[in-house]
């Protein structure tokens, strides 16, 4: 049957390649000349875009200098008129001309003659002195005329110079500057058609003009080794050229080429491309093509046999290579083998196992999902990248699997949440990690081990216990009239400070009381009294930052810290700021009646009146009665 098939196959390949290299000859003849065409479209428009940018880019340097030498003859102008002793000081002239970085300035007085500059042999030239200078003539009609010449040779020494003149703002005469156009010169110079075709990369033994339109003179080519100036001397047909892309056989040099030309503007583009090269491509291609079908055949043939002889085999290495997918995570079943039926039934049963893993890892999950405990577990296998994530996990950590993606994406998402979870530590001993999300605050219990390649992380919710735990601090350490600090809350907060100088910085302690609040309690009640209270303490905590803690000590009385401020006169205003509220605010109970919040304040600077949270705290508070003296007192007087 092997040996029936090969024969078979062979009359087959025979036949095939005979009509192949034939209609591969006329279908590359074709296919050649359109890519040949293509390809001299693209570098036609490459030179077109090239001398395009190329001008735009000279235009812009052309005005750029235009619009410097103004400027500089505007500087020279200012600088002349406000320095009348520069007038006849040809060495500051030419000091100043230096720094301008011009070649020539030239003193005009209102007749348009020169009467002074950087170079006396131009003395005594008048805007009628040539070409070049009647140029300017116009601006002795017209004082508010700026003017800028094109670049030209200038008369006297027939370099390549650009003038450009204003009105002194004095109109005492006019201001002549002369700039050698050198940074413009070498853009034109490197913007020419040579060097733009030079730029182009050429294939082997093709080549490019570029032709004038009006009689055929070469303006560029690739060809360096022709030294003809003409296109009709070398057999270029110029005159054949339309806007639309054209092609034509020739002979140039004795060897015939295809040519293809195009008018773009005043100038001829011409690609030319040996036609040896063409026919020889083409027959090296049919041949190659021939070749690789005999390859094909003899390789047909040889693996025809061993897949006759080793599809059973080939069967189990299918089998083989599925399960180490399995393994390694990216498949999760053994493909079928319909062609043997033992192999079809061995993969059924792989299949059957590999179900009854995952079952396991589900009832697991499922199991701890029916409990009241929370808890997800994330098992990672190192050795080939597998994973489990069991459901509770994307609740305590209040992610959501997002559809449409690979799992390892989700999967990197959780790793992602673990590492922002490790950044908030809140209880250290107990592995506890705070979470914020939808704006509310849950904790979170993490215990990672790992055991063999694998690595295990445990998480359980622990919100309820730590909420509650948060609200009992929070009532610990709150005063329940004004939320500011307890006093032991205060002493805690103190302690802690106190150890960091760094973190202090410039630091006082204020203490403050309540004024007249006796007197609101007799007239208005004690609820009024306990609203009057409120409101003092809302003066000093309403700017409440990382900077100030504010406590109540009891009673009437009150004592903020302010921190962590780089210099003592910050420090000292941000006192003057409490202190300014002083009586500055009222209380309205009821319409009409207004109280005004009044109270006495007293503080001791860190490091200047003590260091000791103590000392400062029992100095403040003695400043703080002698102001309340002093205010008694002023009252009575």
């Amino acid at each position: 049957m092997i040996k029936s098939l090969t024969r078979g196959l062979f009359g087959i390949v025979l036949v095939g390649l005979i009509s192949i290299i034939t209609l591969n000859y006329y279908f590359r003849f074709s296919r050649s000349h359109a890519q040949l065409e293509r390809v001299s479209e693209d570098y036609f428009r490459q030179v077109s875009t090239l001398i395009r940018e190329n001008q735009n880019e000279l235009d812009t340097a052309l005005e750029d200098f235009s619009n410097t030498s103004l400027r500089r003859a505007k500087t020279a102008s200012y600088v002349v008129e406000h320095y009348p002793e520069i007038e006849t000081d040809i060495h500051e002239l030419k000091k100043l001309a230096d720094i301008l970085e011009v070649d020539e300035i030239h003193l005009f007085d209102l007749s348009g003659e020169i009467y002074f500059g950087t170079h006396p042999e131009y003395y005594h030239f008048t805007f009628q002195s040539g070409e070049q200078m009647n140029y300017f003539l116009p601006m002795l009609e017209d004082s508010s005329l700026e003017m800028c010449q094109e670049i030209m040779p200038n008369t006297a020494e027939n370099k390549l110079m650009q003038y450009a003149a204003v009105w002194r703002e004095d109109r005492k005469g006019i201001i002549q500057v002369g700039l050698v156009p050198e940074r413009v010169m070498k853009i034109k110079e490197e913007n020419s058609l040579n060097n733009i075709v030079s730029l182009i990369p050429s294939e082997k033994e093709a080549e490019l003009y570029i032709v004038s339109k009006e009689n055929g003179d070469i303006l560029a080519s690739t060809n360096t080794s022709n030294k003809e100036e003409n296109a009709e001397c070398i057999g270029l047909p110029w005159k054949e050229a339309t806007s639309s892309m054209e092609m034509v056989h020739t002979k140039i040099g004795g060897k015939k080429h295809c040519v293809f030309l195009q008018e773009h503007q005043d100038m001829v583009y011409i690609r030319t491309y040996p036609s040896r090269l063409l026919i020889k491509e083409i027959f090296l291609d049919s041949g190659f093509i021939a070749v690789y079908i005999l390859l094909l055949f003899v390789i047909t043939a040889i693996l025809l046999r061993h897949y006759t002889n080793s599809k059973v085999i080939k069967g189990l290495n299918q089998i083989n290579r599925d399960m180490k997918d399995i393994e390694n995570g990216s498949k999760s079943y053994v493909e079928n083998i319909t062609q043997i039926p033992e192999l079809s039934e061995l993969a059924d049963s792989i299949n059957v196992m590999t179900d009854s893993i995952r079952s396991a890892f589900r009832n697991f999950s499922v199991a701890v999902e029916k409990s009241n405990i929370q808890m997800g577990i994330y098992d990672y296998s190192k050795l080939n990248s597998r994973y489990f994530i069991s459901e509770q996990v994307w609740q305590i950590l209040k992610l959501h699997r997002k559809e449409g993606v690979s799992p390892e994406k989700n999967r990197e998402m959780l790793c992602a949440r673990v590492e922002e979870l490790k950044q908030n530590l809140y209880d250290e001993e107990k592995h506890i990690y705070k979470l914020n999300a939808e704006n509310i605050t849950y904790y979170v219990h993490i215990e990672e081990f790992e055991y063999e390649h694998n690595r295990v992380l445990l998480f359980i919710d622990a919100t309820n216990e730590y909420t509650e735990k948060e609200k009992i601090i929070l009532e610990r350490d709150r005063d329940y009239l004004t939320n500011l600090y307890t006093r032991r809350a205060f002493m805690e907060k103190m302690e802690e400070l106190f150890q960091s100088e760094s973190v202090l910085k410039h630091a006082a302690i204020l203490m403050i009381d309540a004024d007249g609040l006796k007197q609101v309690n007799d007239e208005n009640g004690h609820l009024l009294g306990d609203q009057y209270l409120k409101q003092i303490a809302s003066l000093f905590s309403a700017d409440n930052t990382e900077q100030t803690i504010c406590a109540r000590l009891g009673g009437d009385e009150f004592a903020v810290l302010l921190y962590g401020y780089d210099s003592e006169q910050e420090l000292l205003n941000a006192i003057q700021e409490i202190e300014w509220k002083d009586a500055s605010y009222y209380m309205k109970p009821t319409e009409g009646i207004e109280i005004p919040l009044r109270f006495s304040i007293g503080y001791a600077v860190y490091g200047k009146d003590a260091e000791d949270y103590h000392v400062l705290l029992k100095c403040a508070d003695e400043r703080m009665y002698l102001k309340k003296g002093e205010k008694r007192g002023s009252a009575v007087r």
